[in-house]
């Protein structure tokens, strides 16, 4: 992706639990995977990168005074950030103005939708009764950012994106699809995308078939055979749940038709949730196939996930001498052995588990194995003597 913003230095300080986090990534990528150690900080850092794009967006400031008050944002998790030459404090949020393309600050804006997909709740689907009405473009779209600054303020972050009711989400949209609809309220085409992208991960899946029960379940056609969401597997969901999560997200910022063409951020905490090998060692590329455009910064714990990435990609996060968790990059990770990713990744020598592990078990083998009696057997005495034979040998 040209010209993106958080290629190059990104450092945050002063970052709650965590402290300074110093990080480097490679230009003109579609992806940035993040992994460590638990407690490294890869989910602070997708949030407060999170924080940063929200805070920048022209759009989101202009349409919303609260955020340049500070207090729509009193949650931000760092004390500083400075992302290529752009820097700003918590402390500066509270005077952001927009004027000319920049900050007074001196800072940049920027016009991309930006997306938070958290971990909670992304293999479920839950039933829904009463439907509420889908609402106008405007009042979509600060319902939304209402939303997800309520998530910067009550903590609820590790839920974003994911704690909507797919059920609800899908009948909103088909409601909408009639030609008596104003245009910008007609979201057919969010649905039609769904389908659309799921066909093309999966071609089983009918991208022309979805039912609508009379007591608000939700079918698509897998196969020939109609399958109501929450019948799903958690993995399948996971996707369901994190595509829709995208195309909502983007439709909130835009009304572009083209929705998996757009420009954007999606921020993934642990991506490998609920996916079962497959879909981990895929996940990446596939996203980027479908998404072209989006920048995608994601966080894991899953070798299987940065074994597909490109240079460039994948980088582990470390706590060095000095205090900073600084950014490693893990060298063309699609060419290395698993058993050398496995080292450059997590410095986990399966070799040498191995070898240790068979010493175990051999030496565990002696202490446990019964000792049998030593026999000697002492060589016959003749009955027949010289008589050099001394006298006390004698019969």
């Amino acid at each position: 992706m040209k010209n993106n913003l958080i290629a190059g230095h990104v450092r945050f300080e002063g970052v709650k639990g965590v402290g300074t986090m110093d990080i480097n990534f490679a230009p003109d990528k579609n992806a940035y995977v993040l992994i460590g150690e638990n407690g490294i900080g890869k989910t602070k850092f997708l949030e407060s990168l999170l924080s940063v794009l929200l805070v920048t967006n022209k759009q989101l400031v202009n349409r919303l005074p609260d955020i340049k008050k500070g207090s729509a944002l009193n949650s931000i998790l760092f004390s500083t950030a400075r992302i290529g030459d752009n820097k700003i404090s918590k402390d500066d949020i509270d005077y952001l103005e927009f004027v000319s393309g920049q900050w007074l600050n001196g800072v940049t804006g920027h016009t991309s939708p930006v997306i938070y997909l958290a971990t909670s709740g992304r293999g479920n689907v839950s039933a829904i009764k009463n439907v509420k009405n889908l609402g106008s473009r405007d009042a979509r779209y600060e319902s939304y950012i209402t939303y997800l600054l309520s998530c910067f303020n009550d903590n609820k972050l590790n839920q974003l994106n994911m704690d909507t009711n797919l059920n609800e989400w899908v009948i909103q949209r088909a409601q909408s699809a009639n030609k008596y609809q104003a245009k910008e309220d007609n979201r057919e085409i969010e649905i039609t995308t769904l389908l659309t992208l799921l066909n093309q991960i999966d071609t089983r899946i009918d991208a022309k078939f979805l039912e609508i029960s009379g007591d608000n379940q939700v079918f698509i056609q897998i196969e020939g055979q109609k399958r109501e969401l929450s019948e799903l597997s958690s993995g399948f969901t996971a996707i369901l749940k994190m595509l829709q999560g995208i195309i909502a997200g983007y439709s909130y910022f835009t009304n572009e038709v083209q929705i998996q063409n757009v420009p954007g951020f999606v921020l993934i905490d642990e991506i490998e949730s609920h996916l079962h090998n497959e879909w981990q060692v895929n996940i990446v590329p596939l996203l980027k196939k479908l998404f072209p455009n989006t920048t995608f910064v994601v966080s894991t714990h899953s070798s299987l996930v940065i074994s597909q990435l490109e240079q460039g990609e994948a980088y582990r996060l470390a706590r060095a001498d000095d205090g900073i968790v600084y950014s490693e990059e893990i060298k063309q990770p699609n060419k290395l052995p698993f058993v050398d990713l496995m080292f450059n990744a997590f410095h986990v020598d399966l070799n040498q588990i191995k070898i240790d592990r068979a010493k175990d078990r051999d030496y565990e083998f002696l202490l446990s194995a019964p000792v049998p009696p030593i026999v000697v057997k002492l060589p016959t005495i003749p009955r027949q003597y010289s008589c050099r034979t001394p006298a006390f040998f004698r019969c």
